[in-house]
């Protein structure tokens, strides 16, 4: 036998010794490769977690949200719990052993008293995690009862699982998603009115206090800010519920999206220690806790809600228009467009007196424009009295304007000045609504048919050729012009 056979017999019997010890030992180790979390952080629905100091935190999940059921109810962080689970998956883990839960191992790496437990559910399945490092600087021991495994991290790993109440709590108010909205409520308890709006496509309407327009842009502007409220503090100690005044609040929003609502209740301003000035005691009417709102942006609401009406009441379709009516002062002028496209102002003293002047597109149209855009600087009331309209001077008023065109005829009333004399007293003859507008509007409209002439001296036929012009005034002095080749 050559020495070469025999090397190679020698390296065959090595081989077949491996293959047989190899196939006899698992092909992964479970300690060495187990994952730290086994449950998909996607499909988990609810999360206890135990601290040291004998409290606990439980929460739930519906849907893609999380809600605290205790020790308080109010909707979860989701942004921290979805952080606070991905820290958890995808946790950095150095090593991996397993120990005898019946021993006295756990002592010795803290997890007889861990810092926290933390206990998730996926439908039937649980898993309980503890946390310790058993005064340790440099490890962090996490314990899987189950598998009776220990998982060995950095330290470092748990300042990033935040497990604070507070932290855990959303600190908005209101949840719902703000292009979902489609109606809201204010209601206030000085003075006694309920403000309640509807929003219909892109356009917001009141319907209480009154039927009216809203100034959507405005709208969505006051819903941003409720959107964007947050609690500045919760109150821990409620001691006595009846300090919160929430039996008779001061004011209550309540706003709805597809059937869903939320509403916010406010009580008696915030005293105390950590109180700051212009705060209140606040709730959602659908969670027990208490917390306090910075009071300023509810005074504005509650001084300026009517500021949400649409303030443009005498809108109209300019290039409808046919005639405007004007009377005042004991006088009337009708301008009235002609079917060739100009206009002219008519005047007429008796039934067989009647005086016209022509007018222009231009001198019209630009005041047409800005009388379908006279906007309300105040509204003064929404159910005036005969008194009232003879107190404001609209039973006989200073100036009064008819539209009339293919849309039905519209009217305007101006009565007297406010007792300020800041603005006109002023309402339409189709509603009921007394406002308060820009006294602008007399020196846009005089009662002066000369006011609204054509300031053009006529125009030539387009054959005409001009060939010399001619000036001359009382001192019979004239000047003339005339063109070289106007012989030609």
């Amino acid at each position: 036998m050559s020495r070469f056979t025999i090397v190679l017999i020698f390296l065959n019997i090595i081989v077949g010794y491996w293959l047989f010890f190899k196939s006899d030992q698992p092909e992964n180790d479970p300690v060495d490769k187990a994952p730290l979390l086994k449950l998909d952080i996607a499909m988990i629905d609810a999360m206890q977690i135990d601290r040291g100091d004998n409290s606990s935190i439980t929460l739930s999940r519906s849907g893609s949200t999380w809600s605290l059921i205790d020790p308080v109810a109010w909707p979860a962080n989701d942004e921290v719990i979805t952080v606070l689970l991905t820290n958890v998956k995808f946790l950095k883990i150095n090593a991996r052993f397993p120990i005898n839960p019946n021993s006295n191992t756990l002592e010795q790496y803290g997890l007889d008293t861990p810092v926290f437990t933390l206990l998730l559910s996926e439908n039937n399945e649980t898993q309980t995690l503890l946390f310790g490092n058993a005064g340790s600087d440099k490890f962090l021991y996490i314990y899987d009862p189950d598998r009776s495994i220990v998982f060995v991290a950095d330290p470092s790993e748990l300042n990033a699982m935040s497990t604070d109440t507070s932290a855990l709590r959303d600190s908005k108010i209101f949840t719902l998603p703000i292009f979902e909205i489609d109606r809201f409520s204010i209601q206030f308890r000085e003075p006694d009115v309920t403000v309640r709006l509807a929003r219909n496509a892109d356009t917001w309407i009141f319907e209480s206090p009154i039927t009216a327009n809203a100034d959507s842009a405005k709208v969505k502007r006051l819903l941003n800010m409720l959107a964007s409220l947050q609690v500045v503090e919760f109150e821990e100690d409620i001691g006595e519920p009846s300090r919160f005044n929430f039996e008779t609040p001061s004011m209550k929003i309540r706003i709805g999206a597809n059937e869903k609502w939320q509403s916010l209740i406010l009580g008696a301003s915030a005293e105390g220690d950590n109180a700051q000035p212009l705060s209140v005691y606040a709730k959602r009417d659908d969670f027990d806790s208490v917390f306090i709102l910075n009071e300023l942006p509810f005074n504005e609401i509650k001084k300026d809600w009517e500021k949400l009406r649409w303030t443009k009441f005498f809108e109209f379709d300019i290039d409808s228009i046919s005639s405007v009516e004007l009377t005042g002062l004991d006088k009337q002028i009708t301008l009235q467009k002609l079917e060739t496209g100009p206009w002219q102002a008519v005047t007429q003293s008796s039934e067989t007196n009647v005086s016209t002047e022509p007018s222009s597109p231009d001198i019209i149209l630009p005041r047409l424009e800005r009388l379908s855009s006279v906007e309300a600087q105040a509204f003064i009331t929404d159910a005036p009295s005969e008194n009232d309209l003879e107190r404001y001077g609209l039973k006989n008023p200073n100036r009064s304007f008819i539209i009339k065109g293919s849309q039905p005829a519209m009217s305007l009333l101006i009565g007297d000045w406010d007792e300020n004399g800041e603005w006109l007293y002023a309402k339409t003859g189709e509603e009921n609504s007394v406002y308060g507008i820009s006294p602008d509007i007399l020196t846009e409209w005089p009662i002066n048919p000369l006011e609204y002439k054509s300031k053009e001296l006529g125009q030539l036929p387009e054959s005409a050729k001009v060939i010399s012009i001619s000036i001359s005034g009382k001192s019979n002095k004239s000047f003339e012009w005339s063109r070289k080749d106007a012989a030609s």
